[in-house]
C-alpha cells in the first residue's frame, strides 16, 4: 500500500503540474516552486457579441450552409426533368462515291433540331424533386441545430468566465483579510 500511495502521490503531482501549466522537471522530484502573484487580466466580454462571433466563425455551420446550397441546387436539377429537352445540331457533309468517277460527289450542310419531353415520367421526377426538397430541409434543420449547439457552448463558456471572475474577486478579498490578519498578529503580541 505504501508503494501504491507514493505512486499515486507522484501521479497527482504530475496532474497538478499539467493543470497549472508547469513543465515537469527532468528528474523525478515532486516539488514545485509556486510562489508568485495572482494577477488576472481584466477583460470584458459581451455575451451577445460572443454568440454572434461563435456562430459566424464555426466551421461546422459554414459546412452545413454549403450543404444547404448544394441541396437547393439538387432540387433545381431534379425539377429540370419536368421540362422538355431541346437540342440543336449542325454540320457539313462531303461524300464521294467509290464506285463512281472522281467528279461524282455530294456535299452540303446538315442542320437539325430535336426535342424530347418525357410525358410519362412526371411521377418519378416529382418524387425525386420532393426527395431533394426533404434533403434540403434536413440540411436546414442541421444548420439550426448546430447553431443552437454553438450558442449553448458559448453560453457555457461565458458562464464559466463569469464564475472565474467572481472567484478571483472573492479570493482577492481573502488575500486582503489574510494580510490584515498578518499585520495584526505581528503588531499585537499574543497573551500567554
Amino acid at each position: 500500500p505504501l508503494i501504491r500511495a507514493r505512486n499515486g502521490y507522484r501521479v497527482a503531482v504530475a496532474e497538478l503540474a499539467k493543470l497549472l501549466a508547469l513543465d515537469a522537471p527532468p528528474r523525478t522530484t515532486t516539488t514545485y516552486d509556486l510562489r508568485g502573484t495572482l494577477d488576472a487580466a481584466a477583460g470584458s466580454y459581451e455575451l451577445e457579441s460572443a454568440i454572434r462571433t461563435g456562430v459566424a466563425n464555426r466551421a461546422e455551420i459554414r459546412g452545413l450552409q454549403t450543404r444547404v446550397s448544394a441541396e437547393a441546387e439538387r432540387v433545381r436539377v431534379e425539377g429540370a426533368g419536368l421540362k422538355p429537352e431541346i437540342s440543336l445540331f449542325g454540320g457539313y457533309d462531303f461524300l464521294s462515291s467509290q464506285f463512281e468517277g472522281p467528279g461524282d460527289y455530294t456535299n452540303g450542310a446538315v442542320a437539325g433540331l430535336t426535342a424530347e419531353w418525357r410525358l410519362f415520367d412526371f411521377g418519378a421526377t416529382k418524387a425525386r424533386q420532393e426527395q431533394a426538397r426533404a434533403r434540403r430541409r434536413q440540411a436546414e434543420l442541421d444548420v439550426e441545430d448546430t447553431r443552437r449547439q454553438v450558442e449553448l457552448d458559448v453560453r457555457k463558456a461565458w458562464s464559466r468566465y463569469q464564475e472565474a471572475r467572481e472567484l478571483i474577486a472573492s479570493q482577492q478579498k481573502n488575500i486582503e483579510a489574510a494580510l490584515v490578519a498578518i499585520v495584526l498578529v505581528s503588531v499585537v503580541p499574543m497573551a500567554v
